[in-house]
């Protein structure tokens, strides 16, 4: 049985309270993002040279290009527009068309955003492998923490809005014959009296 396993795709990128990246320059210990490579194993436990599989069939090393937190390095000009591709996890979703694919590398090299944005949520590699006539796929299992409110986004300021009664959650409510909202918490409770919290993070 053949086996294909993913060098360094076990990463956590963990941003900063400022939403600064931990690999950024301007720290003075970044942190190193290895490339990726991998290790294909025949039915016999011998590892199958890259050249070999590039001989007999092709390795694409496929990544998202937007709503994604990675950047691609020093791969040379991707393929795009290959329509054929289907992930083959159900948990994983890959935007169709948002996405460029890179033949051929041994390695892959990639960064990821100087700047936090919780809305860039499409963050892991797709290796896909064909050799012969058999095919094989490896993700990545990538993780972007962020110290303190993830909301923020690497904003400066964050506004907080506290409940005066004992409440998580609060709704807004607007009357047909009012032109100004109502806020009230999840016990009913209308907030007469609002506390707004208001710092920054910067400092």
């Amino acid at each position: 049985m053949y086996s294909l396993s993913l060098e360094n795709g076990t990463q956590v990128f963990q941003y900063d309270e400022k939403g600064n990246s931990p690999a950024s320059p301007q720290l003075k210990n970044p942190m190193e993002i290895k490339p990726l490579t991998f290790t294909l194993i025949d039915n016999t436990g011998k590892e199958i040279p890259h050249e070999q599989i590039k001989n007999n069939g092709y390795i694409k090393w496929i990544i998202p290009n937007t709503q994604t937190m990675l950047l691609s390095k020093n791969n040379g000009t991707p393929e795009k527009g290959d329509t054929d591709l289907t992930v083959s996890r159900t948990d994983l979703a890959l935007p169709a068309s948002s996405y460029d694919v890179y033949l051929n590398n041994d390695f892959f090299n990639y960064g990821i955003e100087n700047r936090y944005d919780i809305k860039k949520n499409v963050n892991y590699i797709w290796l896909h492998i064909k050799f012969k006539d058999l095919e094989f796929d490896a993700y990545t299992d990538f993780t972007f923490p962020k110290d303190g409110d993830p909301g923020t986004n690497g904003t400066d300021y964050v506004v907080k809005i506290s409940s005066p009664y004992d409440s998580d959650r609060v709704y807004i409510s607007e009357a047909e014959d009012k032109v100004d909202n109502a806020l009230f918490d999840d016990y009913g409770n209308s907030f007469d009296k609002l506390e707004f919290l208001v710092y920054n993070d910067s400092v």
